[in-house]
């Protein structure tokens, strides 16, 4: 039932609302508030604090039921929209978001100038400058607030333009993305992950933890793993526990040290290792170079600089000069076996050696095997092995033998075959049929970018897959076997010019035992007995 009232209501007693049920003494005396609804608003005197009711239960008395609130929600109070103000202003005046707790935004004091680029000096309020204690006037300052900032998380310390997701980040000079808790920045950089100190460097971008710079300018420096160091600029990391301190170096793998000297510039190095006791202890597996070392006629070793000395790998004089500087050479390493994938051909008829996907291959059918060649370039060789006991090999016509027979005694031999410019050469690496001819390498050879057949200028460019295709040039006409004085052979290479060039061949006798494994009594066999495991 509702009352209707022409005009106001008067309270008779001091001090009482005009509905009792807008004041309880305690949140405790909430309970006992008559007829309550969902959405009274009750002023609890004990806690200072405003209350809307959220919901209200039926509860029984006697026979009878009654109304009670079961659940309310403090309102804001002035503490709380306070600090929605305070929120709400350094979204328009900074362009800034931050949500969490005990952030520190960097503010900067600066001297105020005027429009002509004055000084502002500090006056009172008639007007007359404010003097310091040595009668100076004070120059008049503002502060200017991080801006354009968007922060979630507490205990972040950070300069203007940055985006945080996590605790504890350290910045003060800005321009950074953090998403990860703990970290010690620099400006412009990219951090995902945790416990990162790139205190030195800009333009860094890491995925992972616990990663360094140890202070020093690793200016675009690329990281992925974690708890490596760089101390380079320009380099790429990946790994774990990798130490790459050599300048737009690669690095890849774990426990291993890539040094700051002249030859490791912009080398790619991949390398492994392991922890002793709680030391890394790591080898680079591969590294291909593009420079290498050499001695720079600048540099004073009488006059080292403070923090050089002699022990160092590449120590510095007074006037900043190394010992070594970098100087433009290609250069590959590696440690182990470097193995070609070798294809096991067990068909007989035309066999054709793909050089886009195999470099050696070995025939194991029986039958007459027809050769054929595909996607081979100038430059490129390959091993064929075959067995002439079981095999018929078939090699075209027009491919350049160095003295290879592989017919007269039949056996296992590994074929190399090499193509310069276009033409096909091939020859006996192994057994050594033929006698003192061990490679196709120990008569062709590349001086001066072109190819030299025992010393011979062939007039052919060692030309590789990016050089330019020239005009036409002196090729190989033939090479045919010109004479024999004893046991010593004579071939003569005749090129499209007319140009001759002799080399000789000593033939002897090879003998071989198929065996299961090596006599430990060689003193029956002939010196260069060739034993093949079978």
């Amino acid at each position: 039932m509702a009352i209707a009232a022409n005009d106001s209501l008067i309270v008779n007693k001091e001090g009482a609302p005009i509905d009792a049920r807008t004041v309880a003494p305690t949140l405790e005396a909430l309970a006992e508030i008559e007829n309550p609804y969902v959405g009274l608003r009750v002023f609890v005197t004990e806690t200072g604090r405003e209350y809307r009711v959220t919901e209200i239960e039926d509860v029984a008395v006697g026979a009878f039921t009654k109304k009670r609130i079961k659940t309310y929600e403090a309102l804001p109070d002035a503490a709380a929209l306070e600090d929605t103000f305070a929120v709400i202003q350094n979204l328009t005046e900074n362009h800034s978001l931050e949500i969490g707790f005990d952030n520190a935004p960097l503010e900067t004091t600066s001297e105020v100038t005027d429009d002509d680029g004055n000084t502002v000096y500090q006056t009172d309020e008639s007007g007359e400058q404010i003097l310091d204690e040595e009668g100076n006037p004070i120059p008049k300052t503002e502060t200017e607030r991080a801006f354009q900032c968007f922060v979630r998380g507490s205990n972040n310390k950070y300069g203007s333009s940055v985006t945080i997701d996590g605790d504890n980040n350290e910045n003060s000079l800005g321009f950074v993305r953090i998403y990860g808790s703990n970290n010690k920045t620099y400006q412009f950089q990219n951090i995902w992950g945790d416990l990162n100190e790139l205190t030195a460097s800009v333009n860094v971008t890491v995925f992972g933890n616990s990663n360094k710079d140890n202070s020093k300018n690793a200016n675009g420096a690329f990281i992925i793993g974690n708890l490596n160091e760089v101390t380079a600029a320009n380099t790429f990391t990946a790994g774990y526990r990798v130490k790459n301190f050599a300048k737009g170096a690669r690095a890849i793998g774990r426990y291993y040290t890539l040094e700051d000297t002249p030859e490791n510039e912009y080398a790619f190095a991949l390398g492994d290792g392991e922890l002793d006791g709680t030391t890394p202890k790591g080898e680079i597996s591969l590294i291909h170079r593009v420079f290498k070392a050499a001695e720079n006629p600048l540099f004073n070793p009488d006059s080292l600089a403070d923090d050089s000395d002699a022990s160092d790998p590449n120590p510095k004089d007074s006037s900043g000069e190394r010992k070594y500087v970098a100087e433009r050479a290609y250069a590959t390493e590696y440690r182990g076996h470097w193995l070609a994938v070798t294809r096991n051909v067990d068909t007989a008829g035309t066999v054709t050696l793909d050089h886009d996907f195999f470099a050696r291959w070995n025939l194991t059918a029986s039958g007459t095997v027809t050769l054929a060649l595909s996607n081979w370039k100038d430059g490129d060789s390959g091993e064929l092995i075959v067995d002439t006991t079981k095999q018929t090999i078939n090699i075209p016509a027009e491919w350049v033998t160095l003295g290879a027979d592989i017919t007269t005694t039949p056996g296992v031999y590994v074929l190399e075959i090499a193509q310069v410019g276009t033409t096909i050469f091939y020859a006996i690496k192994y057994p050594n049929s033929g006698g003192t001819i061990t490679s196709i390498g120990d008569h062709i050879k590349i001086t001066g970018g072109y190819w030299y057949i025992d010393g011979v200028n062939t007039g052919v460019k060692a030309q590789g897959t990016d050089g330019a295709t020239g005009a036409q040039g002196v090729g190989i006409s033939s090479i045919a076997k010109t004479g024999t004085s004893g046991n010593v052979d004579t071939y003569t290479i005749t090129l499209t010019n007319g140009s001759k060039s002799t080399f000789t061949v000593t033939n002897g006798t090879v003998s071989y035992s198929v065996v299961s494994e090596i006599p430990s009594d060689l003193s029956g066999y002939a010196d260069g007995h060739v034993f093949i495991l079978e």
